[in-house]
């Protein structure tokens, strides 16, 4: 099955998936089969969400580039509550003081020397200035993006996502709460704000490019942080 969009990313997901197995084996082994409860939320937030296949009635939505920039919205979406789900775990290992901590929960410095981020990081840019940000064109249309972002968000994100257009203005590379907070906001003005166009980013292929983009960030951000955590969990156990 694919999981991830990209056909690089999905080879790499094979390969992290194979890790988490085998750090929750291990997990499971140590305790007897009984994992704690937020292990167990997220990781069958996280199965569900990876598995999912969405699909709409071609009768009702004809347009082939509507249905999968919604296809796409769909998945991001269900795929952030389990990297909510994750940031409570982070939270129990006292990763942040704030449980409510959501884009700016991870840290740069945590982001690259504690959960080996750097490589997942540094690919998004890549992909991300290959398809839609190193044309001009795409390039201020993504940025009128941002700015429709910008101006529905609440006050605390406003920071973050300010940098990341600043960033994608200068064409320099997004940072881990950047990506985040990018995503997040994607989700925020699909799901509780209740704003079902996509045409806000003005080019419905474009649009598709980059949630598949972020989708497999996050994907990829969720799977090697939770392999990470449980391992933390397993050395703290067998102490």
């Amino acid at each position: 099955m694919k999981t991830a969009y990209l056909s690089e990313n999905n080879v790499l997901f094979d390969k992290l998936r194979g890790n988490y197995l085998e750090a929750k084996e291990e997990f499971l082994n140590l305790l007897h089969g009984q994992m704690p409860a937020s292990y167990f939320a997220f990781d069958t937030r996280f199965i569900l969400t990876a598995a999912m296949t969405v699909s709409f009635d071609k009768k009702m939505i004809k347009s082939k580039a509507t249905k999968s920039c919604y296809i796409r919205l769909v998945k991001i979406s269900d795929l952030w509550f389990a990297y909510e789900s994750l940031l409570n775990i982070a939270y129990e290992q006292s990763f942040f003081a704030d449980k409510t901590a959501k884009t700016n929960a991870i840290k740069d410095k945590e982001a690259s020397e504690v959960f080996a981020l750097d490589d997942l990081i540094h690919n998004c840019n890549n992909v991300l200035n290959n398809q839609c940000l190193n044309d001009a064109d795409k390039n201020k249309k993504i940025q009128d993006y941002l700015t429709v972002l910008i101006q529905s968000t609440s006050s605390n994100q406003t920071a973050t996502l300010t940098k990341a257009l600043a960033s994608v203005r200068s064409k320099k590379d997004l940072g881990i709460q950047e990506l985040i907070g990018l995503i997040y906001e994607i989700r925020n003005l699909f799901v509780t704000k209740g704003d079902t166009s996509v045409a806000k980013i003005k080019n419905l292929d474009l649009a598709k490019s980059m949630f598949e983009i972020l989708y497999d960030f996050l994907l990829l951000t969720c799977i090697k942080v939770a392999t990470k955590l449980i391992y933390n969990k397993i050395n703290e156990l067998s102490k």
